[in-house]
């Protein structure tokens, strides 16, 4: 399957997952804005940070994310479900599928944000999750 994992966040753990995820795609995460253009992706998971005051160029990717560039969006976020609800909002107003089920991935504490490393309960909720958002896309 077609395939992009971006990541718009300076968190570790979060940049892990999008790795990790990348690995079933065909090539390495990215951030957003992409390197390269999505171009008719079956589907792009957004590992994202998210607070109201989100970068213009993130915003910007999400209202541009059309069919043509991807047909289904997965988030996962370390937020809440109000700025979830906005980032959903400007996908969908693209013209993209949003997944309905939002992975919340808080990363908490003090150093939280600095570990490069999941843990393996972690690991199995994010794969667990992305095998459920392959399953339904089927």
């Amino acid at each position: 399957m077609k395939m992009r994992s971006l990541v718009v966040s300076g968190k570790g753990k979060l940049k892990a997952i999008g790795e990790m995820l990348a690995k079933n795609g065909t090539y390495a995460a990215d951030v957003i804005p992409p390197a390269y253009s999505c171009d008719r992706e079956r589907l792009v998971v957004i590992t994202a940070t998210l607070k109201s005051n989100m970068p213009d160029s993130f915003r910007r990717f999400c209202q541009e994310l059309s069919k043509d560039k991807a047909q289904n969006v997965a988030l996962i976020v370390d937020g809440n479900e109000t700025d979830a609800k906005m980032v959903a909002d400007w996908i969908k107003s693209a013209g993209a599928n949003v997944i309905d089920e939002i992975l919340y991935f808080p990363v908490k504490g003090l150093f939280a944000g600095f570990s490069k490393t999941l843990t393996a309960e972690e690991t199995t909720m994010v794969n667990a999750w992305y095998e459920n958002v392959i399953k339904n896309l089927a």
